[in-house]
């Protein structure tokens, strides 16, 4: 049997995080306006209409949490199902994704459709 514990990621300066797995998918509940969310680029996979005071953050890529939590001090300690589902994410997921400002540039050639 899992607790709620078994499933937060606390950040060092007290910020608590809900990891969870559905069906495959990583799913993360956070506070609700908070500013990091959007800075580390996690507002892009939230489920809108955004009621109560959490947001729910679905199917975020694995770098973009962990900036999150970097801006929030870094993490401090995690359930061991938090941690497990982050690990599993993070092994599907492959290569990180490029920065927002650093997308290669795509020039169309003559001729090219």
């Amino acid at each position: 049997m899992t607790t709620p514990a078994d499933h937060t990621v606390l950040c060092r300066d007290g910020t608590a995080l809900r990891v969870e797995d559905r069906d495959g998918t990583l799913v993360i509940v956070a506070p609700t306006g908070d500013q990091a969310l959007h800075a580390a680029g996690l507002m892009a996979h939230a489920v809108v209409p955004v009621v109560g005071p959490d947001v729910e953050i679905v199917a975020p890529h694995v770098p973009h949490v962990r900036d999150y939590l970097r801006r929030h001090g870094g993490f401090a300690s995690g359930g061991a199902q938090a941690l497990a589902i982050l690990k599993s994410a993070g092994a599907r997921e492959g290569a990180a994704p490029p920065p927002f400002h650093r997308w290669p540039r795509r020039v169309l050639q003559p001729g090219a459709r």
